[in-house]
């Protein structure tokens, strides 16, 4: 009977680490925001993107996700060099 409550001690400790991983990335990801919004409005000024409000907006989330993508993907890749 005392394991049972050892392996729930475990299993809350795993979880309270993984929700404060989570919360962590959470905050890095908010302060990337910002610089990722500017770089995306520097693409969009640059490509002279002009007209109506949300013309512009998509072509911004378009930029953005094609950053965060390029991103995920290179992150991915370092991982994945160093699991080897």
């Amino acid at each position: 009977m005392l394991s049972f409550f050892e392996d729930i001690g475990k299993d809350a400790r795993k979880h309270a680490a993984t929700a404060l991983a989570a919360a962590f990335a959470f905050v890095m990801a908010l302060s990337w925001n910002d610089a990722i919004q500017g770089i995306v409005q520097k693409i969009v000024e640059y490509l002279g993107l002009v007209g109506e409000k949300y013309i512009i907006q998509l072509a911004a989330a378009i930029i953005a996700t094609i950053i965060c993508l390029i991103g995920i993907i290179a992150a991915s890749r370092i991982v994945g060099k160093q699991k080897r």
